[in-house]
C-alpha cells in the first residue's frame, strides 16, 4: 500500500507544478529575447592599401565599431609579394544569324497560250466551158452535168433553142444552166455568146467560184436540125482551180509527216503532238473555202510551249492545184503568247535604282542595288530562279 501511494504522489507532481517555477521560467524566456535583440550588429572595416616598396605597404583602416562581440584589439594584415599573373577568362555569347533580312522580288505576267493559224489557199480562178454549135438552123440541144465525184448529183438542163440568147431573159442559156440542181445552191453562171462564122458560135460559160473544178458537161444534139450536120460540142477552156495533195509543218527544227490538204482536226492534233518540241494543241477547222483550202486554229496548252513562241513554217511541196494557171499556197498567222520583256524599278529608303531588265543576272542586279546610298556594298547577296513560262524571274 506504501508503494501505491509513492506512485500516484509522484504522478500528482508531474501534473501539478508549483507556480513559483512557473513564474522563473518566464523570467528567464524574456531576459533571452531582451540579450538577443539588444546585439550590435557587426559593421565592415574600412582598408586602403598603398604599395611603399617591394617589401612594404602602408595600411589605411578605419576600425569598425563592433564586431558584435568582445573589443578589437588587434588586426592582421596578409601581403602576397608575389602573386604572379592573374587569370582572365572570357565569356562569349553568341548566335547564327545568316542575313539580317531576305526580300523575294518576282516578276510574272498573266497566262496567255500562243494561238497559231494555218490557212491553205490556191489560187481563185473560176472554172470556164465552151459550147460550140456548129450548122444549126433550128432545133434545141440539152445539157448534163455531174458532180457527184464532189458530193453534188448528175442534173439535165432544159432545152436551149438555137435562137435563145446568152443572157437577159428567163429564156437565156444563162439562166436555164444557172436554175440547175446541182448549179443553183453556188451561185449563177455568166455566159457570153461570141460568133465564130456565119455558120458557128459559141456559149462561153463561166461557173461560180465556189463550184471549183466543174466536171465537163455533156451536150445532147439529137434535135438539132439539119439532123446530120449541125453539131454541138463542150469544151473545157480554163479549170477551175481547187486544192489537192498535202503539206508539212516544222516548229523548232522538227517537221512532221505528209498532213492531207484537208485534214481533219484529229489528224492536225496528232500531226504536231508527234514532234517532240510540241505538247498539247486545240484544234479548230473551219469550212472548205472555194479552193478547197481550209483554216486550221492552233492553240498551244503546253507548258514547254508558254509564252511568245517560234510560228510554225510550212512545206507546200506536196500541195497540188487543178488549174496549170494557179498556184497553191499556205498562210500562218501568229498571235503570239504573253511573256514579259522591258525593265522596271525599285526603291529602297527613298532612293530608287536605275533601270533593272527583266531578265537581270544575280551579277548585275547585285550592281545595281548597290548603287543606292543606302544599301552599303557588299552587304548583300542575289540568287535568281527561272525564267518560268512568261520569262518571270524571282530574285
Amino acid at each position: 500500500k506504501k508503494e501505491t501511494k509513492r506512485k500516484k504522489e509522484k504522478k500528482n507532481f508531474n501534473w501539478r507544478m508549483p507556480l513559483q517555477f512557473k513564474s522563473i521560467i518566464f523570467i528567464l524566456y524574456a531576459y533571452c529575447i531582451y540579450f538577443i535583440t539588444s546585439l550590435d550588429v557587426p559593421s565592415a572595416a574600412f582598408v586602403d592599401l598603398t604599395v611603399i616598396s617591394g617589401d612594404s605597404i602602408q595600411v589605411d583602416i578605419l576600425p569598425p565599431y563592433t564586431d558584435g562581440g568582445s573589443a578589437i584589439n588587434s588586426y592582421k594584415v596578409e601581403w602576397d609579394t608575389d602573386p604572379g599573373v592573374s587569370e582572365i577568362q572570357t565569356i562569349t555569347t553568341s548566335t547564327y544569324i545568316q542575313a539580317n533580312e531576305i526580300q523575294s522580288i518576282t516578276t510574272y505576267a498573266q497566262d496567255i497560250n500562243e494561238i497559231q493559224v494555218v490557212k491553205t489557199f490556191a489560187t481563185p480562178i473560176a472554172e470556164v466551158q465552151r459550147i460550140t454549135i456548129t450548122s444549126a438552123t433550128d432545133g434545141s440541144f440539152f445539157l448534163e452535168l455531174d458532180t457527184s465525184s464532189t458530193g453534188g448529183s448528175l442534173q439535165y438542163s432544159g432545152s436551149i433553142w438555137v435562137s435563145y440568147p446568152a443572157s437577159g431573159s428567163r429564156e437565156s442559156v444563162e439562166d436555164i444552166i444557172s436554175s440547175m440542181n446541182n448549179v443553183a445552191p453556188f451561185g449563177r453562171v455568166s455566159v457570153v455568146k461570141n460568133i465564130i462564122s456565119s455558120s458557128e458560135y459559141e456559149f462561153v460559160v463561166t461557173f461560180p467560184l465556189s463550184m471549183g473544178n466543174v466536171p465537163q458537161m455533156n451536150v445532147h444534139t439529137a434535135l438539132l436540125t439539119p439532123f446530120g450536120s449541125a453539131t454541138a460540142v463542150v469544151t473545157t477552156a480554163t479549170d477551175g482551180n481547187v486544192l489537192s495533195g498535202t503539206f508539212r509543218l516544222t516548229f523548232e527544227g522538227e517537221t512532221t509527216g505528209d498532213i492531207n490538204y484537208d485534214a481533219s482536226e484529229a489528224e492536225m492534233r496528232e500531226a504536231l503532238q508527234s514532234l517532240s518540241t510540241i505538247g498539247t494543241v486545240d484544234i479548230t477547222r473551219s469550212i472548205i473555202d472555194n479552193q478547197h483550202g481550209y483554216m486550221w486554229t492552233i492553240e498551244f496548252t503546253d507548258s514547254i510551249n508558254d509564252g511568245n513562241i517560234q510560228s510554225l513554217i510550212a512545206d507546200i511541196s506536196g500541195l497540188e492545184v487543178s488549174s496549170s494557171n494557179g498556184h497553191p499556197g499556205i498562210n500562218i498567222t501568229s498571235y503570239d503568247g504573253n511573256e514579259l520583256s522591258g525593265y522596271f524599278t525599285l526603291t529602297y529608303k527613298a532612293y530608287t535604282t536605275s533601270n533593272i531588265p527583266f531578265n537581270c543576272t544575280s551579277n548585275e542586279f547585285k550592281y545595281i542595288l548597290e548603287q543606292l546610298p543606302t544599301i552599303p556594298k557588299g552587304t548583300i547577296s542575289i540568287d535568281r530562279i527561272g525564267p518560268d513560262g512568261e520569262l518571270g524571274y524571282t530574285w
